[in-house]
């Protein structure tokens, strides 16, 4: 057996240090799944984000971030098909058949040593 999983990616960081330990970071990004096989949905994406890398310490390191994530070809976030059995009479994908962005709030934490 063998498969293709084409992909094209680019994405870009930039950084602004508005005090010793903190920063603002702006990370636009495009990802191009060309069979559907990473993300689920053929499609390309574009999204940008926006974060505030702060340490606590030289070892500690927080990074809260807001994305607004777009899909240009095909409706990608339409929610998980899977989540309905096939014997349910229910598409979960029906709630949003043609939602083509969305909206991520995250955080991690980062122990450096």
């Amino acid at each position: 057996m063998s498969c293709t999983a084409r992909i094209v990616a680019a994405v870009v960081h930039l950084n602004y240090k508005f005090s010793p330990l903190d920063n603002i970071s702006i990370r636009p990004e495009f990802y191009d799944d060309m069979q559907g096989q990473r993300t689920g949905v053929k499609t390309r994406y574009a999204d940008i984000g926006i974060g505030w890398p702060h340490w606590f310490s030289s070892q500690i390191e927080v990074r809260p971030e807001v994305v607004y994530d777009r899909s240009l070809d095909a409706g990608a976030f339409n929610g998980n098909p899977d989540a309905c059995p096939a014997s349910a009479n229910c598409k979960v994908s029906a709630i949003a058949p043609d939602k083509i962005f969305a909206w991520i709030a995250s955080m991690d934490l980062t122990l450096h040593f």
